[in-house]
């Protein structure tokens, strides 16, 4: 299994960018505008693969993002799926893909990953290499040389930021941009656990710097007990970040050079729906949360895509705080894509040294919803695709079924 993340993402609205411009910049569409079709380019963008394509309770949008990359004007030649588990639905999405490949997954085995993926390249020609999530993200940016190497470009911000944007670095560029946040205190032993608690206050959330998910804590127990179990699955360190009750908003953004937001999109985060089990996200018209997301991108001097989180806490018209960061695309990277910023095209247009060509408005009042599909096909066939993965000669791309 890949290790946790966090749950569902939201993102942000466009700033000024290169090429041509979809309105004013930051300017929202309003409600029900219509985008504006522009022809598709002649030359179409490199193979591409996707690492990601879990479905369940905590899903990637591999398959999210390869439609986003479809849709563009200069999709791309070729979409590869690449899944590390069989049973990941996105593998057998034909809307989604043109072929998908079962290989070892990089953050349980870095080694095999890289030697799959050089059959793949060999057999696909495949020139970048997108991680849909925060755990694909954190795996594969340490391995950015090597791919290189490979002739492959990763889309996904540099090594040095992912410690940005777990760690107190982030709440640090928070102070330094004026923006408010949760109390946070650094548990680096067993021992600092109640001192942080001290300073940070109960209810709580543990937070490991990887970016594995967080662990709610209410009581001084549910503090040693999530402690003991993080010091033995090597989830310290971490942040015991105080809890807040309030509206979750999030900003999806693409930055093209240091600091510089080049496009962006607001959202508003419901819990997911009660009846269903979806996740869900809303765009908005928020410059107070665009803003936000702006400031602490250029105190970072970020350089890709990320998604910041925000929250205004309980009575309503406080200011907005900043909560987390992560360092990849939106969850709801389909919303931001139907809304006008196609952030996915950008971070591949970017890994590929290419302008970007992002607008600078967005569509708002749009609602995003993931759902599972359902799927037949001949079992041998899923038994061989779960088989392979660890040796490159047993790595099978997936077959149109007759």
């Amino acid at each position: 299994m890949k290790p946790p993340t966090g749950g569902n993402g939201t993102g942000a609205v466009g700033a000024t960018g290169h090429g041509r411009a979809s309105g004013p910049a930051g300017q929202e569409r309003p409600a029900g505008a219509g985008l504006q079709a522009e022809p598709r380019e002649a030359e179409a963008l490199p193979p591409v693969a996707i690492l990601g394509l879990e479905g369940g309770d905590d899903p990637s949008p591999g398959p999210a993002v390869a439609r986003c990359l479809r849709a563009a004007r200069d999709a791309p030649a070729h979409l590869v799926g690449l899944a590390s588990e069989g049973a990941e639905g996105g593998a057998w999405d034909r809307e989604a893909f043109d072929s998908a490949w079962r290989v070892p997954p990089p953050w349980a085995d870095p080694e095999g990953f890289l030697r799959a993926l050089r059959e793949v390249v060999r057999r696909e020609s495949v020139k970048v290499l997108v991680p849909s999530g925060e755990s694909e993200t954190r795996a594969l940016v340490p391995l950015a040389a090597r791919l290189e190497d490979l002739g492959v470009a990763v889309a996904a911000p540099a090594h040095k930021a992912l410690a940005a944007a777990s760690g107190t670095d982030l709440y640090r560029a928070a102070d330094f941009a004026g923006l408010l946040h949760p109390r946070v205190g650094l548990v680096r032993r067993p021992e600092e656990a109640r001192a942080a608690a001290a300073w940070a206050g109960l209810p709580a959330m543990l937070c490991p710097v990887s970016g594995a998910t967080a662990t709610p804590v209410v009581t001084d127990e549910d503090l040693d007990s999530a402690v003991t179990r993080m010091t033995t699955e090597g989830g310290l360190p971490s942040l015991l970040r105080q809890s807040l009750h309030g509206e979750e908003l999030a900003v999806g953004a693409y930055c093209d050079e240091p600091g510089r937001a080049a496009a962006s999109v607001a959202a508003r985060l419901p819990h997911p729906l009660a009846t269903a089990g979806t996740w869900t996200a809303v765009t908005i018209a928020c410059p107070e949360a665009l803003r936000a997301a702006r400031r602490i991108l250029a105190a970072l001097a970020w350089v890709g895509s990320c998604e910041v989180r925000l929250q205004r806490p309980t009575p309503a018209g406080g200011p907005l705080l900043v909560t987390g960061l992560r360092p990849c695309l939106p969850t709801w990277v389909l919303l931001a894509e139907r809304a006008g910023q196609d952030l996915a095209s950008g971070a591949v247009r970017g890994a590929l040294g290419l302008d970007h060509r992002l607008g600078a408005s967005y569509r708002t009042g749009l609602l995003w919803a993931r759902r599972a599909d359902d799927v037949a096909l001949p079992a041998s066939e899923l038994f061989e695709f779960a088989r392979g993965g660890s040796r490159p000669d047993l790595v099978l791309p997936w077959r149109e079924v007759s």
